[in-house]
């Protein structure tokens, strides 16, 4: 069991990292934030991170963030909301078919590779 909380710990910090890594390349390509603007975003990023955190701990999230997200066009309770069915065993399970996929599509274009004589399958 113990395994399991530390795997699961070490997804959700990966899926956090990837995430805030989606976010400056988001801020970079769209918006052309450059070194500078995204240090200056990241030091504010944390400080907001500290008091949502704050906020979220003592359930008073809804009550602080609502008048600032509805000024810029949110509703904190649709993005609060969980609209999805999808369990952590679903998509864990829809993670293995990707997986499948994935290889699968691989061992096709290998395939096709050594059909076409550009692939020997590592011989030599």
């Amino acid at each position: 069991m113990k395994n399991s909380k530390e795997q699961i710990w070490r997804q959700y910090k990966r899926a956090t990292r990837l995430q805030y890594i989606c976010t400056l390349l988001t801020l970079h390509r769209a918006f052309g934030f450059g070194k500078k603007r995204l240090t200056e975003f990241e030091d504010v990023f944390s400080d907001v991170v500290s008091a949502v955190s704050g906020y979220a701990n003592d359930d008073v999230i809804s009550e602080k963030l609502s008048a600032e997200m509805s000024e810029i066009g949110y509703d904190i309770r649709d993005l609060l909301s969980d609209n999805t069915s999808l369990t952590f065993s679903e998509m864990q399970r829809r993670d293995k078919i990707k997986e499948k996929q994935t290889l699968a599509e691989c061992a096709e274009v290998a395939k096709k590779l050594r059909a076409a004589g550009f692939y020997d399958g590592g011989k030599h």
